[in-house]
């Protein structure tokens, strides 16, 4: 409150202050002040410290209160772990929009920078999680070091904090990715769509190194939940779903009043987004609310509490960890042979009522219901032949050729391989210009000459390039 009375100058100074690129600089207290501005409008966003494990679900008479981490003596550990309560600034929010909506170029590298962060911490958290549960999968007992749970606890916290970052701008600025005029609308609206679907689709379809490590109550990892990471990134797709989600119009989708009937009659950009994303599974979005509907379980029944790999530990009791039988695959003269219980389901926001509100839970099985007729008709209409596809996403339609190779990709990932590399990632030749195939209409036109080296360039002894934000290494030069 004491920043929004400050003149207009200083304001707009710290608002172009927070939003540079996230790279070469310490952007972790950045970061922080953005949340600062967004903590008390995000989807289940109302309490920076994430809900207790053991919160009794519906009983808040036995509820343990929010679960606090902190060391020993006694300081927070982490960017999330705030004291001070939620105080949201819409003025400072409309400043930020403002701002990322009059600088095109300025508003695509903080993004991009944004993205290729989150890209980096979440993949060296999944990473960890992966040593984690190799290590507590062997024969011989290991110890797991304590400073790599402190690392991996930290990355979990960043990919967060960036998640949530991005959800705030998606909500205030979604002019950003729908309007088409802008020339890196397409690009930003897939890569945003493409983050939130791998970070839902690794920490919730079983069997999976996340729960497996949450299975393990390691108390250095106790801040590492499912409410927090999946309630951000299901509040960036409800905003970028908000347009589609309403009662027709643009959009093709026409709502019956009363009911809860929708007649399709196509499929919105970004649902199409969404569902041509081979990583998509709708499994995702109903293990937040604890009801999967897949081959996962019987049919007949609902899927019991609990996320659990029934083939793999089929001689582990599910609610105990305990051994049942030595031998778990194979029937032991004179022992019955186990029958493997079905996945179990572990995690729904239901059991959060003091996060999460009925409305927002209507909200996400709206987006569920909406999906699944939307996915029907993509199956319906959408018939490619292997040929045709995009040979990197291998989901969408070939539509772009390079010169001078002539190689061919999807629009989307030509243009996200192109912020990255100006090499052919087939040839590695100089691409020079990018052609739409439908039309002929240029879409990149280099203006290096091709004779150019088509290697880059080393100066005074050192080379660099921005292929390692897409493999997840992330600049070298992070701090947080």
């Amino acid at each position: 409150r004491a920043l929004e009375h400050a003149s207009q100058a200083s304001q707009q100074s710290l608002v172009r202050a927070l939003l540079r690129p996230y790279e070469n600089r310490a952007w972790g207290q950045s970061n922080w002040l953005l949340l600062r501005f967004w903590l008390g409008d995000g989807f289940g966003y109302r309490e920076s410290r994430a809900p207790c494990v053991w919160q009794a679900g519906r009983l808040p008479g036995r509820s343990l209160g929010l679960f606090r981490s902190r060391a020993k003596n006694g300081s927070h550990t982490g960017l999330l772990h705030l004291i001070a309560p939620a105080c949201p600034s819409r003025h400072f929010q409309r400043l930020i929009s403002e701002m990322l909506s009059k600088d095109e170029t300025f508003c695509t590298s903080f993004l991009n920078s944004v993205l290729s962060q989150l890209n980096w911490s979440f993949s060296e958290f999944i990473h960890i999680l992966q040593d984690i549960q190799n290590v507590s999968q062997r024969d011989e007992q290991q110890v797991i070091e304590t400073k790599q749970l402190k690392i991996c606890s930290m990355c979990f916290e960043l990919t967060v904090s960036l998640m949530r970052a991005l959800e705030m701008i998606v909500t205030i600025t979604p002019g950003l990715w729908l309007d088409t005029s802008r020339a890196n609308s397409e690009i930003i609206l897939g890569r945003i769509c493409q983050l939130a679907i791998q970070v839902l689709s690794r920490v919730t379809i079983p069997p999976g190194c996340f729960q497996h490590v949450m299975d393990l109550c390691l108390p250095d990892l106790s801040n590492v939940t499912h409410f927090a990471i999946i309630s951000a990134a299901i509040g960036i797709l409800l905003a970028l779903m908000k347009n589609e989600l309403g009662g027709g119009g643009a959009d093709g989708t026409a709502l019956v009043a009363g009911t809860s009937d929708i007649s399709v009659h196509k499929v919105p950009r970004v649902s199409k987004y969404l569902l041509t994303d081979t990583s998509f599974h709708i499994t995702s979005l109903e293990f937040a609310l604890g009801e999967i509907k897949t081959p996962i379980a019987n049919t007949s029944q609902e899927a019991p509490r609990g996320n659990f790999d029934p083939k793999m530990r089929a001689h582990i009791d599910p609610l105990t960890n305990e051994v049942r039988v030595p031998s778990p695959f194979r029937a032991i003269i004179g022992v019955k042979e186990i029958v493997p219980d079905p996945p179990i389901i572990k995690f729904n926001m239901a059991d959060y009522p003091s996060h999460v509100t009925q409305e927002e839970l209507d909200q996400v099985r709206r987006l569920i219901e909406i999906l699944q007729l939307r996915q029907t008709l993509l199956s319906e209409i959408t018939v490619l032949s292997e040929e045709s596809l995009c040979p990197i996403c291998y989901a969408k339609q070939n539509s772009a050729m390079f010169d001078p190779c002539q190689h061919q990709s999807c629009e989307s990932c030509i243009i996200q391989h192109l912020m990255n590399s100006k090499l052919c990632f087939y040839c590695k030749l100089f691409i020079s210009k990018v052609t739409r195939t439908p039309d002929g209409a240029v879409i990149y036109e280099s203006s290096v000459p091709l004779n150019m080296p088509a290697l880059p360039q080393t100066t005074n002894g050192s080379s660099q390039t921005d292929d390692s934000v897409d493999e997840g290494d992330g600049p070298s030069s992070t701090t947080t």
